[in-house]
């Protein structure tokens, strides 16, 4: 080999198609900009279809108590606009909060199972291992317990009424709001994705 053809191959790329990570099958990790878009879409979609649902319970809470109020012998006229007026927001309210939490439930079940939500099936990202390889249920699983954890516990405690249950949810909150700034830093991952061991990668 000449001294030309030596300089032209040392100067030539070195990059191959293999991932940064070294690691056979690994993907490239998503960035914070495409995951903060996946989880405002998540939450517009819940608010949107979560408002769908909850008509359909609160027009079913109100027929119920419309019901129960004209089995009455004695209720009059008065009593049935205000049976009626009383259903109306007590059907509005419990619809709203019913059809958001079935979303929420929703979502969080297609994380556990799957890896991934509607709007990260859209924009493709997915949750995978550290190294960028592909996941399974066990890991997608043990993610979503972490991830959402303080959703559970918050609706626990509201539901049981341990107020200390329902702080301590809200405290955890707020660190995992403030863990997904580490998203920014060079590994790309939230505190949720480091202690459960996993990334989001893109799948397209």
């Amino acid at each position: 080999m000449s001294t030309g053809e030596y300089e032209s191959n040392a100067y030539e790329s070195t990059a191959t198609s293999e991932p940064t990570s070294g690691v056979p099958g690994a993907k490239e990790l998503a960035g914070p900009g495409i995951r903060f878009g996946v989880g405002i879409i998540d939450y517009i979609t819940s608010l949107v279809v979560g408002a769908f649902i909850g008509k359909y319970i609160g027009a079913f809470i109100l027929g119920i108590m419309l019901s129960v109020s004209n089995a009455g012998s004695e209720t009059t006229g008065d009593d049935t606009t205000a049976i009626f007026a009383l259903g109306s927001i007590v059907g509005f309210l419990l619809s709203e909060a019913l059809g958001q939490f079935f979303m929420q439930v929703a979502i969080i079940l297609l994380e556990a199972f799957f890896g991934v939500s509607p709007a990260g099936k859209i924009l493709g990202i997915k949750v995978a291992r550290e190294d960028g390889t592909p996941g399974d249920i066990g890991v997608y699983f043990i993610r979503a317990v972490v991830k959402f954890l303080p959703f559970w516990l918050f609706f626990v405690g509201v539901f049981m009424e341990i107020s200390e249950l329902s702080t301590v949810a809200m405290f955890l909150f707020i660190i995992w709001i403030l863990g997904l700034f580490m998203a920014l830093g060079e590994s790309k991952r939230t505190l949720y994705d480091k202690l459960t061991g996993t990334a989001v990668i893109r799948t397209k």
